[in-house]
C-alpha cells in the first residue's frame, strides 16, 4: 500500500510529478540534489507518489483517488515514520485540484487548512537593480569571502544557508544566492539576502528575506534583481517564485521585478498540535474571506492558549472585523499590539479594517505601534 523508494528508484517516479515542474524543490529531491523520501503504491509500476523534504515540504502526484494508499499515508504521518518527529506541521502541494476530496483523508483528524498561492515566473531579468540601491548599502554574491569576514555581522539564518551549501556534495548542486550589506563603518552587517534554491533542469526557487529595521528601502528588489541576473546569464531558463495570496509584500516585489503571474495553486497545511492547527485554519479561512469560519477557530485557539504570539490576535481582529464586530476587533488588536505587533501597513490596507478608521480608537491604535 505504502512503499519506500530508494534514491536509486527515484528516475522512475519523476513523471508522476510533471505537474509539479514549478516546485523546484520536489524536482531537486527527485534528482537527488536535496535530502528526502519518496512513497508509493507500486514499487514497479508507481501510479500514486508522496514526497517528503527534510523539512516540512511534502508533495503529492497522481491517482489521487487510491483509497488505500491515502489511508496509509495517513497512518504513517501521524506515526511519523514518513515525516521528520521534529517538525510541527506539514505544508502539502499537489500536481492537481483531484486531491481536494483525498486531502482531508490523509490529513484526519485534522482537516487541513487551504491557502491560495501565487507563482510568478522570470524569464528574462530587466529590473534594473543597481539604480534601485540606496546609498551605503552593497549587494554581493554569497561566498566564503563574505561568511568569512570577522566584522561583518551575519544573521544565523543565513549563515546556516550558507553552510548547508558548503556541505551539499552533489556534482550537480548549483543553489546560489545574494546578499545586501549595510555598509556601516563602526558595524557592518548583512540586512537582506535572496537565494536561488533547489537549482535543477534549469529552473530555481528565488527566496528573499529583509531584517526588519531595514524594510522599505528598497533592498529586497535590490538584492533579489541581482540574483535573477545572475541566475539567468548563468544557465538558468526559468525562476519560480511563489507566495501566499495576501502576502501583498512579495507580490509588489515580484511585480516590481518584472516577474509574470503563471497560475494560482492550492497549498494545504496542518499542525500537529491543536492550538497551532486551529491558528493556520483561523487564517486560512481568513484569506478566502469565510471570516464567521476564522472567527470560531481562532477564538477556540485563543481560548486555549491566550499567551500565543501577536499574529494570531491580529487574524482575531480581521475575522471580527469581517464580521462587523468592531468591538471585538479593536479589543483583539489591542491584545496583539501588547504582545508585540509593530506592522502599520496591514492595519492600513486590509479592506477588513477600513470601517473602523472612523472609530476614535483607531488613531490611538496606530499611535501605540508608530
Amino acid at each position: 500500500m505504502l512503499y519506500e523508494m530508494q534514491s536509486d528508484q527515484f528516475k522512475s517516479v519523476r513523471p508522476l510529478f510533471a505537474g509539479l515542474r514549478f516546485q523546484p524543490f520536489c524536482t531537486a529531491v527527485l534528482a537527488g540534489l536535496r535530502a528526502g523520501r519518496v512513497f508509493v503504491d507500486n514499487r514497479k509500476h508507481p501510479k500514486t507518489a508522496f514526497v517528503s523534504c527534510e523539512d516540512s515540504w511534502c508533495f503529492l502526484a497522481g491517482k489521487a483517488d487510491n483509497t488505500a494508499f491515502n489511508h496509509a499515508l495517513n497512518q504513517a504521518i501521524f506515526e511519523r515514520s514518513v515525516v521528520p518527529s521534529t517538525v510541527s506541521f506539514l505544508s502539502l502541494t499537489c500536481d492537481s485540484e483531484d486531491w481536494k476530496n483525498a486531502i482531508d483523508t490523509i490529513c484526519a483528524p485534522y482537516p487541513p487548512a487551504p491557502v491560495t498561492r501565487r507563482h510568478y515566473v522570470c524569464h528574462t531579468a530587466t529590473f534594473d537593480w543597481r539604480a534601485h540601491l540606496p546609498a551605503g548599502f552593497t549587494v554581493q554574491q554569497m561566498s566564503e569571502a563574505v561568511f568569512s569576514s570577522s566584522e561583518l555581522r551575519v544573521p544565523d539564518e543565513i549563515r546556516e544557508t550558507w553552510e548547508g551549501w558548503c556541505h551539499n556534495t552533489h556534482p550537480d548542486f548549483r543553489d546560489f544566492g545574494f546578499v545586501a550589506i549595510h555598509e556601516d563603518p563602526a558595524a557592518p552587517a548583512i540586512v537582506a539576502w535572496a537565494t536561488v534554491d533547489a537549482v535543477v533542469d534549469g529552473i530555481g526557487d528565488a527566496g528573499l528575506f529583509t531584517v526588519d529595521a531595514y524594510r522599505r528601502r528598497g533592498l529586497a528588489v535590490a538584492t533579489t534583481g541581482a540574483a535573477l541576473e545572475y541566475g539567468l546569464s548563468h544557465g538558468l531558463a526559468e525562476i519560480s517564485w511563489t507566495c501566499a495570496e495576501d502576502n501583498l509584500g512579495s507580490i509588489r516585489t515580484a511585480e516590481k521585478l518584472g516577474l509574470e503571474r503563471q497560475s494560482d495553486y492550492t497549498f494545504y497545511y496542518f499542525a500537529f498540535d491543536k492550538v497551532e492547527h486551529l491558528s493556520l485554519a483561523g487564517y486560512a479561512h481568513l484569506q478566502t474571506g469565510r471570516y464567521q469560519a476564522a472567527v470560531e477557530m481562532l477564538e477556540q485557539c485563543l481560548a486555549l492558549n491566550t499567551d500565543l504570539p501577536c499574529y494570531v490576535d491580529f487574524d482575531a481582529a480581521r475575522a471580527r472585523a469581517g464580521i462587523g464586530d468592531h468591538a471585538k476587533a479593536l479589543e483583539h488588536l489591542s491584545h496583539a499590539i501588547d504582545k508585540g505587533w509593530t506592522y502599520v501597513e496591514p492595519l492600513i490596507t486590509g479592506k477588513e479594517f477600513e470601517t473602523l478608521h472612523t472609530m476614535p480608537e483607531w488613531e490611538a491604535l496606530l499611535a501605540r505601534i508608530q
